[in-house]
């Protein structure tokens, strides 16, 4: 007879050892597939051992800190923010967070987005690292969560800015901005971002924009200056074709924005 198959709480260290893998076979085709049969497709950890999951995932975001540069070791983080995004699915689909639960899921979110040093997308040989998409789907997720406030809208609107604008030198051209966009329409659609926080947002975006072009040229802005006008371009786009009242709401105050 063959072996019998362990139980899927004997197999998680195995799992997330595969999420760091240089080998996107390995990373992305075991790994992170792994991880949506249990969390989404169904329900192969109990509750107990998806919060465990949760605290490993949290420990392997900044473990010890990021260093500077680029290196294998993003794959790690990026891959327990996606995998992240996938425990805020479950818990859509049957809530059992407490408010303390959803708020260390919230700041920790916004922590990684103004923390993460390496934010390349497609790696050649080692498949995509993409955090800042992976970061921007996990923001999407706890932006429908049911426990969401104003403020922590705010918040995880601020993170996306942290994505699009800190000035870490990346231009992001491996379809972050729908992405981001699209964690940022979970915050809109829900009428969960009051109007001040959004123009805040939106005036972070335009910030580089306005510096204007950097002369001596600095590919730092130069960077931070594209992202915004991509985010902004997709965005405008995205409520240009959404009918409920808060895109369309959403979409004056881009106008306004644009039109100044």
């Amino acid at each position: 007879m063959p072996p019998a198959v362990p139980p899927a709480s004997e197999l998680v260290e195995l799992a997330l050892a595969c999420l760091a893998s240089p080998d996107p076979e390995v990373r992305d085709g075991i790994g992170y597939e792994v991880f949506v049969r249990w969390l989404v497709a169904g329900r192969a950890l109990d509750d107990a051992e998806v919060r465990r999951l949760r605290g490993r995932l949290l420990a392997q975001l900044t473990p010890g800190g990021i260093p500077p540069g680029e290196s294998d070791a993003v794959l790690a983080r990026s891959f327990a923010a996606l995998v992240l995004s996938l425990v805020a699915a479950r818990e859509l689909a049957a809530p059992t967070w407490s408010d303390a639960e959803f708020e260390e899921q919230v700041a920790a979110a916004a922590r990684y987005a103004g923390a993460e040093l390496d934010l390349r997308g497609y790696l050649p040989g080692r498949g995509w690292a993409h955090a800042a998409a992976h970061t921007a789907d996990w923001i999407k997720m706890l932006g429908r969560h049911q426990r969401l406030s104003a403020g922590q809208a705010e918040r995880l609107a601020a993170a996306l800015a942290d994505l699009i604008v800190r000035r870490h030198g990346y231009s992001l051209h491996h379809g972050e901005e729908d992405r981001v966009v699209a964690a940022l329409r979970s915050l809109i659609d829900r009428g969960a971002l009051p109007a001040p926080a959004l123009d805040r947002f939106l005036a972070r975006l335009a910030e580089p924009i306005r510096a204007g072009w950097p002369s001596p040229f600095d590919p730092v802005l130069f960077a931070a200056q594209r992202n915004a006008h991509a985010v902004l371009a997709a965005l405008f786009t995205s409520l240009s074709l959404a009918r409920a009242a808060p895109a369309a709401a959403a979409l004056a105050r881009v106008r306004a924005l644009l039109e100044r």
